[in-house]
């Protein structure tokens, strides 16, 4: 039970990580003209 609530915290985890990811790609393209 304690191991299933881990791997699901990190799935979490990993899930939010990959959307702000993928939402600061999105902002960037965009937002072209913040690029430098």
């Amino acid at each position: 039970m304690h191991v299933l609530a881990t791997v699901k915290t990190q799935g979490l985890r990993a899930r939010t990580k990959l959307n702000h990811n993928l939402t600061a790609k999105t902002s960037l393209q965009q937002r072209p003209m913040v690029k430098r």
